[in-house]
């Protein structure tokens, strides 16, 4: 099914706000697949948490390049191929927010203002379908601890966590990573523990340089 792609010139409700449901018209919705928001200006405070309710086989979502302050509320617990969130001011992680995505496959919240303490520890915990996850060009600092970062679903395969704040790297013996890239951070390479990358068997698939304040000898 070819996506739906919303261009407007202004923002606006994505349809009128009613307490009985989303409003007139959009019961042809339901047979819907992909659905592309892209810079339409939305933001929290003009989208319905009730608009998604009629989508009910939608399994791509991409209301990136808007104003989202959070990850909007309401999502259809269809979506399975991808989320994507990226190019936003995206700086919340509520509580459970994603608990009905339970078979989410990608999840894309790069370009945006995340950081750790304002990030729901039990974030992945509910996503365990999850493969890959894109949070470079964000504010992450990545907590010490034992396991991998704690926001991160467990049977993750694909990490990008470039541009962001992170100084430490976690050891991850524990965690389905595959692959992970953490270039233009602030680690020091000489401080990565031997055990940190134990779960991801090829080399190459660390991509962990250049970093900020590194220089590189060739």
């Amino acid at each position: 099914m070819t996506p739906l792609i919303f261009c407007r010139p202004r923002p606006e409700p994505l349809w009128p706000r009613h307490k009985s449901g989303p409003g007139p018209g959009s019961e042809g919705l339901s047979n819907l697949l992909m659905l592309e928001l892209e810079g339409i200006n939305f933001h929290d405070g003009n989208v319905n948490p009730l608009s998604f309710k009629p989508l009910k086989k939608l399994i791509y979502l991409r209301p990136d390049h808007n104003q989202f302050r959070a990850i909007p509320t309401g999502l259809p617990a269809s979506l399975q191929q991808v989320l994507h969130l990226g190019n936003n001011h995206i700086e919340i992680v509520s509580e459970r927010v994603l608990n009905k995505t339970l078979n989410l496959s990608i999840l894309v919240l790069s370009n945006n203002v995340l950081q750790e303490h304002r990030t729901a520890p039990w974030l992945g915990s509910d996503l365990l379908n999850l493969e890959l996850l894109y949070l470079s060009h964000n504010q992450l600092v990545m907590r010490m601890g034992p396991h991998v970062p704690f926001f991160l679903p467990r049977g993750l395969k694909q990490l990008i966590m470039h541009h962001n704040q992170i100084k430490w790297i976690p050891v991850s013996e524990d965690s389905s990573l595959v692959s992970v890239y953490l270039e233009n951070n602030f680690i020091n390479h000489w401080l990565i523990l031997p055990a940190t990358f134990f779960c991801i068997k090829t080399y190459h698939s660390v991509v962990s340089r250049p970093q900020h304040g590194e220089y590189e000898y060739y």
